[in-house]
């Protein structure tokens, strides 16, 4: 029977990528061999943090956060981590959520993301020079993505914002994907100073604070 090991499984508001705003099931999994610089979920990289789940007691844990009676509209999951494509049994899981909801993977980029398949929407975390760890992405997933994944940049200086914008444009992506988004370092750079180098270049790019660490600046809501 496979089984993820798994740090937290939460209810909050999604506070990236283009549905930003909405309530959001989250099933943080558990390991991180990536190491970035800036990492904001160190507690959550170790291989032994959190509990093994089997995937019904995943989907089980996700549909007690679920409000039923929405007029048949999808509730919004999202498989983070950790990287959660380094446990083998993520695009499973995955595939089982899709069955039932509107479900997001966030990924590094680093771990080839072709094992998640549609309608599974990837949110690829495109690694910029400030994470330290540029040289691990693999860049063949960049052609791998579809219209309907998304990429974001976290960015922690303008060097990261001129590369953010060099790589939308040497692979295309203005004109095959939703613009992408660019996001500071939490509590390293000020969005004012982001917003004044987005000026400066067309509009490929869309700004985005994350909404989730303006709502609980001392951490995830424990509900």
């Amino acid at each position: 029977m496979s089984t993820l090991r798994v740090y937290r499984i939460f209810k909050s508001i999604q506070g990236e990528s283009t549905y930003a705003g909405l309530a959001c099931a989250f099933v943080r999994l558990a390991g991180c061999d990536i190491g970035c610089a800036w990492c904001d979920t160190p507690q959550a990289a170790k291989d032994d943090a959190g509990i093994e789940m089997t995937l019904d007691e995943i989907a089980g844990a996700v549909d007690a956060l679920t409000p039923t009676g929405m007029g048949g509209r999808r509730g919004l999951v999202e498989i983070t981590g950790g990287e959660p494509l380094r446990q083998s049994a993520t695009p499973a899981l995955a595939n089982r959520l899709a069955a039932h909801y509107l479900t997001l993977v966030e990924t590094s980029g680093v771990y080839d993301i072709r094992p998640l398949d549609h309608p599974i929407v990837r949110v690829m975390d495109v690694k910029c020079p400030g994470s330290g760890v540029l040289r691990r992405m693999d860049w063949k997933n960049l052609e791998r993505l579809r219209p309907e994944d998304e990429i974001k940049f976290v960015v922690s200086d303008q060097a990261d914002v001129m590369f953010a914008y060099d790589t939308i444009w040497r692979f295309g992506l203005e004109s095959r994907l939703k613009p992408a988004l660019l996001s500071p370092v939490w509590d390293r750079l000020e969005p004012r100073r982001l917003a004044a180098w987005m000026l400066d270049y067309p509009p490929v790019a869309r700004m985005q604070i994350p909404l989730h660490k303006v709502i609980w600046p001392e951490g995830e809501p424990t509900g």
